[in-house]
């Protein structure tokens, strides 16, 4: 059987192979993310100029495996640019090689999970192909970090729409109405809360450990540290205001202020998980799962608080009556 030819004239440069030096190989799936990729071409002609890198591409499947292997027997580094397929394919070529090169990621697939949420590469395929071709080259012995680093993100999520669920019935005030008396919702809405904040903690340990495995880099390629230690000190501080919202011992608030309180900082926490989910809704049926379950958690969420605010507003608006009649009786002359 003979070997796939790539659609660009060009395959991998023979006066590098065997020499362990030539420029990078970059492999581009034109097929990728249904035909998109392909119209990176251009750009990364442009991009490549100057002998910074060999454009090839893929014209059949197994392409991207052979062409990594050629490479990676020339010593040449190489850049993968497609989605997940076209980067397992590349790393199947270079482990096949028995050679030690450095592998650029530039995402432009309809997935990249691996990509932007675990190494946090640029959305931005030419600043991707820039820092691939630039970036310092770290080790990735991190095949287990990064699991748990989707992992953990992904059962955080579960976690935060099973509590809003059970708050809502809290502040709907369901223990009324079924077999959970208010002290067993209090407990349960307290306990899966907790549960969320060790989860995300676990999560954010992981991505810890990532950093470590990758020298920094999956922290560097997209916002750099402040942002994320920002983000994380805004996160604990959010969850403690909530925790002392919950801690109640009644079903509904006691005041507007504890009610602003829980309803903004859960929003903000929600908010942050959902724009992860709802950006990439249609990439795939779990990241379109976990954005529908936290959008029906939120507005049952938002629902029963609203219900609960207009029956509190009621009441009170009845006892003020009762009490002006109450005065007024006993204002009458004998």
């Amino acid at each position: 059987m003979s070997e796939p030819t790539p659609a660009y004239p060009s395959r991998v440069d023979a006066q590098a192979r065997g020499t362990g030096h030539g420029t990078p190989v970059v492999i581009l799936n034109p097929a990728g993310n249904q035909g998109r990729a392909g119209r990176l071409r251009k750009p990364l002609e442009r991009a490549l100029g100057g002998g910074r890198g060999e454009l090839v591409l893929t014209a059949a499947a197994h392409d991207a495996e052979h062409l990594a292997r050629e490479a990676a027997l020339a010593g040449r580094d190489i850049v993968a640019v497609g989605g997940d397929g076209t980067i397992a394919e590349v790393g199947n070529g270079i482990l096949a090689s028995g050679a030690r090169v450095a592998l650029g990621i530039v995402p432009a697939g309809s997935g990249n999970d691996y990509a932007y949420e675990t190494l946090r590469l640029p959305r931005e395929p030419l600043r991707a192909l820039e820092l691939a071709l630039s970036g310092r080259p770290v080790a990735m012995d991190a095949g287990q970090a990064a699991l748990l680093v989707r992992a953990t993100a992904r059962v955080s999520a579960v976690i935060l729409a099973g509590n809003l669920l059970v708050a809502a019935r809290r502040v709907g005030g369901a223990a009324e109405r079924d077999a959970l008396p208010a002290t067993e919702l209090r407990r349960l809405d307290v306990a899966t809360f907790v549960a969320f904040i060790v989860s995300h903690t676990i999560h954010f340990v992981c991505v810890g450990l990532l950093t470590i495995a990758t020298a920094g880099a999956n922290i560097d390629a997209r916002t750099g540290y402040a942002p994320v230690i920002a983000v994380g000190v805004l996160f604990y501080l959010g969850c403690v205001a909530v925790m002392r919202a919950k801690l109640r011992q009644s079903l509904g608030w006691t005041d507007p202020r504890q009610r602003r309180v829980e309803l903004w900082s859960l929003v903000a926490i929600w908010l942050a998980f959902l724009q992860a989910y709802i950006t990439r809704l249609l990439q795939s049926w779990l990241f379109g799962a976990l954005a529908i379950g936290l959008l029906y958690s939120m507005l049952v969420f938002l629902a029963r608080a609203r219900q609960r605010s207009i029956t509190e507003e009621t009441g009170s608006h009845r006892e003020t009556e009762k009490l002006r009649a109450t005065e007024a009786c006993d204002q009458r002359p004998a």
